[in-house]
């Protein structure tokens, strides 16, 4: 079984060298299942959608070092030349609840002013830590952005035109009841599926016909209904409160329906081209990860696209940092869980997956692309759809999806 699993990652990365873009930054970190990136970080602003063009614009979020040095500063240049700097020093007592083992995450935040002109390439940030050194934090591309302002725009006006949640609402689902932050996460989410999509070779125009598994308030598929009306949206949760919401307040495109914990879901076999997980599987048990796995194998259509967010890495480790023999156990199987089983299905309770025990796990579909703690092979994304989280996407192997049909037809 393990020379199988090694086998499907020699082949993703060998497939990943023969890119054209590359996945040379992360090869060889995949080799030894391990792709840890210890600068973990969240930019809140401006979205893509909100950026000016010509004038000022606010850059702040947060951002800490998951090990033993300190960011100090931020220094931002336009292309080459210097646009200013900023301490990393705010108070973020909201991220520092989530991260105990690191006192300095208490003081974490940034703010950063910047004038901005369309004639720039790209805005790029360096991290200063405490001894001095330095490292390419992330790049803002003013001309990714200026080519897509106007579809942006139309994006941003058919969106203005949604409902959006009330604070308790979002919280049942974000970990917070901010709903500016809510409504302007949508856009950058639906933009990053389509960069792990692209990146992975597959093209969002093949999705006729996606589901969003555990669609919390729709929250995603407000953007899909904003910027692409020529897809099916359909959606599943089983906080009934959440679907009854969507009902109410959403277009009757959005399709939405209620489901357990457990499979089945009332819906065709072979009805899916794409299936997306944010957030879903790092709070279920391993069995049950199981059964919808056999489930999406029989909804989803011959050589249709699963992708998965997954706790990797940085969230074992932050998890288990007064306990080094839970993240033993997670080196030695690739796999391990929070102990309180009782609260499957809520954020209390959560799960970890290495690479190499995801790809044994989908062992019915072909990696396409692996993105560790949401990155790009070649950069840090700006904007995350499930913080630090690992992104999968699979593809549903022709015979697999066959086979479990004529299987449920005998039965």
């Amino acid at each position: 079984m393990k020379s199988t699993i090694w086998s499907s990652i020699r082949h993703y990365l060998f497939r990943c060298l023969q890119k054209k873009n590359g996945c040379e930054h992360s090869s060889e970190k995949l080799k030894n299942d391990s792709s840890f990136d210890p600068v973990i970080y969240s930019l809140e602003s401006p979205k893509f959608h909100k950026f000016v063009l010509n004038g000022s614009n606010l850059f702040k979020g947060w951002v800490f070092y998951f090990g033993d040095k300190k960011v100090n500063q931020i220094y931002v240049y336009a292309d080459a030349k210097p646009l200013g700097s900023c301490e990393v020093n705010l108070a973020r007592y909201d991220v520092a609840t989530h991260v105990p083992s690191l006192p300095a995450v208490e003081n974490c935040g940034f703010e950063i002013s910047v004038e901005c002109k369309e004639s720039y390439k790209k805005i790029i940030f360096y991290i200063k830590y405490h001894d001095n050194t330095k490292e390419l934090f992330f790049e803002y591309d003013v001309q990714f952005i200026k080519r897509m302002s106007y579809e942006m725009s139309i994006c941003s006006n058919n969106l203005d035109k949604l409902k959006m949640p009330d604070g308790p609402t979002v919280k049942l689902t974000q970990g917070h009841d901010n709903v500016e932050e809510y409504f302007n996460s949508i856009l950058p989410s639906v933009l990053a599926i389509k960069d792990y999509l692209s990146f992975s070779g597959v093209g969002i125009e093949k999705a006729n016909n996606l589901l969003d598994f555990g669609c919390g308030s729709g929250r995603i598929l407000k953007g899909w209904y904003a910027c692409h009306p020529e897809i099916n949206l359909y959606g599943c949760d089983y906080n009934s409160h959440l679907v009854k919401w969507i009902k109410n307040n959403l277009p009757e495109r959005i399709s939405v329906f209620e489901n357990d914990l457990t499979p089945p879901l009332d819906c065709p076999s072979s009805n899916f081209d794409l299936i997306y997980l944010i957030s879903v599987f790092t709070h279920l048990t391993l069995d049950n990860q199981k059964r919808w796995i056999k489930e999406f194998e029989r909804i989803l259509r011959p050589d249709g696209i699963l992708l998965v967010s997954l706790h990797g890495e940085f969230y074992v480790r932050n998890a288990f940092f007064h306990h080094p023999e839970k993240l033993q156990l997670f080196r030695d199987q690739g796999f391990t869980t929070t102990n309180n089983e009782g609260l499957e299905g809520s954020n209390s309770f959560g799960t970890f997956h290495s690479l190499s025990f995801a790809v044994q796990l989908f062992e019915k579909f072909e990696l396409l692309g692996f993105f560790p703690q949401g990155n790009l092979p070649d950069r840090r994304r700006v904007f995350h759809v499930a913080l630090s989280q690992d992104i999968y996407v699979f593809k549903l192997k022709k015979n697999s999806s066959i086979q479990h049909n004529m299987v449920a037809e005998q039965a």
